[in-house]
């Protein structure tokens, strides 16, 4: 673990070691879930209006994640499973025949913004307006943050279309059956009932941050095909390695870097003493590095290396314990459906002469800014 000093904000234990962040993580007693511009006695004593789930921990951060968890129920995402990929065909068809693409806004942003939009119940017909949105929150990266925290502001038109959504459905429940409908008649086991404005905010929650971690995902994981010599020909070749090279991408480029943490008493950690308020940064991108966990190939994208889930260790590309992501399922499912449509749809696929890669800002999330690529056209079946 590092201490370090940054200009102009708060200094900050870096947690490295894949040890130390399993106990971050799951000790939320010790470890909080809190903005770095508070304090521990702040921010208890504050009362957050209509927070979403990147701003808390157990017991509100429980009952807020139940409320997602109906959203993101494995049977709604095995059901969306045939419209995800139809959507990913869909999407691919649009620049399929021109030979070339940039996959960050045609292909990466689309394909799970309409896969929220779609198991969350939103017309059809609004999902040009609602990926609109999604482009536009990644536009303003310099924003963009973890978790859900700190997004770009949502404007007032696209609030009150989601309140218009929402009052809906609290007026024909029985009209519905999608996910929004779910979040509105959501009554948790202790009683746990959530307003308008809160379910706005968190549908808010996952159309933004829910679809820049994806689309993140989607880039990095061509990124490392395309750039590890034969991994791409090894998954066009045997597609049941598909979900292996996702998982290790998402070990080796996990979409969100560093989650931040205050320490809410006086503890230790990795042999440092920490002191009340002290500022962590869980660095995932370097436990999913860590050689003790990962053997002396850690820096290398290995097509196969989760072939066999049980053989290997568990990575941190969706958090760990109670803040584990909620949409992991459908983040996966857009990735699988994307990277399958693309390579359907693709021969030679390769990236564009002279790119480079330039980061997306801030620090703590990692994808292309942009993603070229050439290719020679497939005809599309069916």
């Amino acid at each position: 673990m590092l201490r370090c000093h940054r200009d102009g904000l708060p200094d900050v234990a870096l947690v490295t070691r894949g040890d130390d962040l399993r106990r971050a993580f799951r000790e939320y007693q010790s470890f909080g879930n809190m903005s770095t511009k508070t304090t521990v006695e702040a921010h208890d004593a504050a009362l957050l209006t209509d927070p979403s789930i990147g701003d808390l921990d157990p017991p509100r951060h429980t009952q807020v994640r139940r409320l997602l968890l109906v959203a993101m129920a494995p049977k709604a995402i095995v059901q969306a499973e045939s419209h995800v990929a139809a959507a990913a065909r869909r999407v691919t068809a649009s620049f399929a025949d021109d030979g070339q693409a940039e996959l960050v806004s045609q292909w990466a942003t689309p394909i799970p913004s309409d896969a929220i939009a779609y198991v969350l119940g939103l017309p059809e017909n609004d999902w040009p307006m609602i990926n609109a949105f999604v482009h536009a929150q990644h536009s303003d990266a310099e924003a963009a943050v973890v978790a859900g925290r700190g997004l770009a502001p949502a404007s007032e038109d696209f609030l009150t279309y989601v309140g218009d959504q929402v009052a809906t459905r609290r007026r024909d429940p029985d009209e519905f059956d999608d996910a929004l409908s779910r979040m509105c008649a959501f009554v948790g086991t202790d009683g746990t009932v959530f307003s308008d404005s809160e379910v706005i905010r968190n549908v808010q929650t996952l159309l933004s941050a829910g679809n820049e971690t994806t689309t993140s995902l989607m880039c990095n994981l061509v990124w490392r095909l395309l750039t590890t010599p034969g991994a791409v020909d090894a998954v066009r070749d045997d597609r049941g390695l598909l979900p292996a090279a996702i998982e290790e991408s998402l070990r080796l480029d996990p979409p969100v870097q560093i989650f931040n943490r205050r320490v809410r008493a006086s503890t230790s950690l990795g042999g440092i003493e920490l002191a009340i308020d002290e500022v962590l940064g869980l660095s995932i991108g370097s436990g999913n590095r860590d050689p003790a966990m990962w053997g002396d190939d850690p820096d290398n994208y290995v097509v196969d290396r989760f072939a066999d889930p049980a053989a290997v260790p568990g990575h941190f590309g969706f958090g760990l314990g109670a803040h584990f992501c909620v949409g992991a399922s459908l983040a996966r499912l857009s990735a699988l459906s994307g990277i399958e449509a693309l390579l359907d749809a693709t021969a030679n696929l390769r990236l564009a002469d002279g790119w480079t890669y330039d980061k997306v800002p801030p620090h703590a999330l990692r994808r292309p800014r942009s993603l070229p690529v050439r290719f020679d056209p497939v005809p599309l079946s069916g």
